[in-house]
């Protein structure tokens, strides 16, 4: 079987799984901040603390998440692994990672934008530049070497807030906006399912509101123009 001369052979990634760099250049908290590590005899859980100074786990679960008690936030625990903190600290190591993947002959480069990156709080009127520089960043390497970024805006992450001029929706503007040039094909949300049902209100330190309802930028186009 023969392959059309623009099938598009790649690898993806999801920022929160690869990114690490959980706090620097001002990024704010996201969900997954809060998720741990797990194995067969000890899953993955996402730890929270209750209003009256308790703390507990829940179970993660991308298809049945349960909500957090009534007063709840989510809490980092000190003696608790969280992957997304470090991962595989592409933030710092991108120009390697890009240079493997074109190395082993793929073309394109599935990644996700954290929008707590852009929109550290989610109640910012501008987006944070220092995120942008980042992915300003990634797309330069992918054009020296010749390979294209398919772009995916919200990969399994909640906002802090539910209204559309918020963190994931703001993301979705300035990044369909700025990154036109650059990336002609986007996926723009990933397991949208699981941010509707999963109900982790981010901590008041890092955002002022929880959120409670699915993303909303699901009629924003899927490419630039």
């Amino acid at each position: 079987m023969q392959l059309s001369n623009n099938f598009l052979w790649g690898g993806a990634t999801a920022d929160f799984q690869f990114d690490g760099a959980y706090q620097e250049d001002g990024r704010g908290l996201s969900t997954h901040d809060f998720e741990t590590d797990g194995s067969v005899q000890h899953p993955r859980c996402n730890t929270f603390k209750t209003a009256d100074g308790q703390f507990g786990e829940l179970p993660s679960s991308f298809f049945a998440p349960d909500s957090l008690p009534d007063g709840a936030e989510p809490c980092l625990y000190e003696d608790r692994y969280y992957p997304s903190h470090k991962a595989v600290d592409h933030y710092h190591r991108y120009k390697e990672d890009i240079a493997l993947l074109a190395g082993m002959g793929m073309n394109v480069y599935r990644f996700s934008i954290c929008w707590s990156r852009i929109f550290p709080t989610g109640d910012e009127l501008e987006p944070n530049e220092a995120g942008f520089r980042f992915y300003d960043g990634i797309f330069a390497e992918l054009e020296k070497h010749g390979r294209q970024p398919l772009v995916t805006i919200h990969h399994d992450e909640d906002g802090p807030a539910a209204t559309p001029s918020t963190a994931t929706c703001g993301t979705a503007k300035h990044c369909l906006s700025g990154t036109a040039s650059a990336a002609n094909t986007g996926l723009p949300l990933m397991r949208s399912t699981r941010s509707a049902a999963l109900r982790l209100a981010v901590p008041t330190s890092a955002t002022t509101r929880p959120t409670t309802t699915r993303c909303t930028i699901c009629s924003l186009p899927a490419h630039a123009p």
